[in-house]
C-alpha cells in the first residue's frame, strides 16, 4: 500500500469524491463533500482539503465549475487502501452455485463464468481460456465426414474442443480410425497437445518399420491436425451491452470507438490479461495503468484461475474507472475460487 500523503480527513475526503462520482458520475462539490464527511469540517476547510488535493494530482477540476472528480492516481491509493472487501451475500454465493450445478456437463463453464461476471458486475466479463497449445489431452476422435476426409477433435481437461478437418490421401473407414483414437488415447492421454506434438515428430522421425501401418497412419493425421497450431487462448467476453448503462462512456466518441475495436478483434483484451495471467491474487489495473494505450480511459479486475496448481487462464472485469471496486474485486476473487474448483474435479 503506499504511503498516503495526508491526514486522515484528507483520506475521509478524497473517498467521499470517489463513492460519489461512483454513483453519479458528475463532479463532486465541497457541499457534498460536507454533507457526508464524518468530520466536522467548515466549508472553507473542505476547500482547502479539496485543493491540496488537487495540488498532490489525486483528483482533478474538469471544467470551470467547482467540482472535482477523481485522477488514477487517486483511484489507486483507493483501491490500495482496501482493508476488507464487502463480502458476497449467502444467497449470491447461492445462486452461483446453483447456476454451476444446473448446467454441469451441458454447459461451458467458461461461458457460464462470463454471464455471472457481467451479471454480478453489471460491466463486461471476460474469461481468457488455456493456451490451447497447453492444455491436457482427454480424448482424441477421429470421424470421417466424406471421403479422405477426417473430423479430428481433442478434448482437454480443460473442458476447451478443438476440431480440425484433414485432408487425406486415402479414404480410411470409420471403424479403422476408431481404432486408430483407442491408440491415441492411452498412448497420449495426460500430456499436453504440445507435448503430444513434439513426442509425434519424435516417433515419426524413426523407422517406420516400427509400427504398424494404423499406427503410423494414426500418429501422421494427428500432425497434420496439430501443423502451427500454438493458438493463445480464447478470450469470451460478456455483457457488452452494460457500457450503454454509464453516459461518461456513451456521450464520448472516441471511447465508444476503442471500446468497440476492443470487442471486435479482442487482441488488446488478451493482452492485458495475458499479462495479468503469471501473478497470483486479484490485480487491477485503473487507467494509465493499463498496457495498452487505447484502453487508458477504462479499468480491468483480473484473477489467474489454475487447474490444479498452475493457472491456466484468466478471468475479470472491464468497465468505466469509476466501477464500484470493492464489491467487483469480491465477486472476481470468488468467482476465480469456483472456477479452480470446478477446473481441478
Amino acid at each position: 500500500m503506499q504511503q498516503l500523503p495526508f491526514n486522515e480527513r484528507g483520506f475521509d475526503v478524497l473517498k467521499i469524491i470517489i463513492k460519489t462520482y461512483m454513483d453519479t458520475a458528475e463532479p463532486v462539490g465541497s457541499r457534498t463533500v460536507s454533507k457526508k464527511s464524518i468530520f466536522d469540517l467548515s466549508p472553507a476547510t473542505i476547500r482547502n482539503i479539496m485543493a491540496d488535493l488537487e495540488e498532490t494530482g489525486l483528483i482533478s477540476q474538469p471544467h470551470t465549475s467547482a467540482g472535482r472528480v477523481p485522477t488514477d492516481h487517486g483511484y489507486r491509493l483507493y483501491v490500495d487502501a482496501l482493508r476488507q472487501l464487502p463480502p458476497l451475500t449467502g444467497v449470491e454465493k447461492e445462486q452461483i452455485e446453483k447456476a454451476y450445478r444446473e448446467e454441469a456437463g451441458s454447459a461451458d463453464p467458461f461461458e457460464l463464468t462470463t454471464r455471472l461476471l457481467s451479471s454480478f458486475c453489471r460491466y463486461s466479463g471476460m474469461v481468457l481460456l488455456p493456451s490451447l497449445i497447453n492444455a491436457t489431452i482427454d480424448r482424441i476422435q477421429f470421424i470421417s465426414i466424406k471421403p479422405r476426409n477426417v473430423l479430428v477433435v481433442f478434448i482437454t481437461r480443460e473442458v476447451i474442443y478443438h476440431n480440425r478437418v484433414v485432408e487425406l490421401d486415402e479414404d480410411i473407414p470409420q471403424d479403422r480410425l476408431d481404432a486408430m483414437s483407442r491408440y491415441l488415447k492411452d498412448e497420449f492421454m495426460g500430456l499436453t497437445l504440445r507435448e503430444m506434438r513434439k513426442q509425434i515428430l519424435e516417433r515419426m522421425n524413426k523407422e517406420k518399420e516400427q509400427y504398424d501401418s494404423l499406427l503410423r497412419k494414426a500418429m501422421e493425421v494427428s500432425q497434420k491436425a496439430l501443423e502451427d497450431d500454438d493458438t493463445a487462448g480464447e478470450l469470451m467476453v460478456g455483457g457488452t451491452m452494460n457500457i450503454f448503462d454509464f453516459p461518461e462512456l456513451v456521450c464520448d466518441v472516441d471511447k465508444m470507438r476503442n471500446i468497440f475495436k476492443a470487442f471486435e478483434d479482442k487482441s488488446e483484451l488478451i493482452e492485458i490479461l495475458d499479462k495479468c495471467l503469471k501473478e497470483e491474487g486479484t490485480r487491477v489495473l485503473i487507467g494509465s495503468e493499463c498496457p495498452v494505450r487505447e484502453m487508458e480511459d477504462f479499468s480491468f479486475v483480473v484473477h489467474a484461475y489454475k487447474s490444479g496448481d498452475t493457472n491456466k487462464g484468466a478471468l475479470g472485469v472491464f468497465g468505466p474507472k469509476r466501477m464500484e471496486y470493492p464489491r467487483v474485486i469480491a465477486i472476481v476473487d470468488h468467482l476465480a475460487e469456483v472456477m479452480n474448483r470446478v477446473l481441478s474435479a
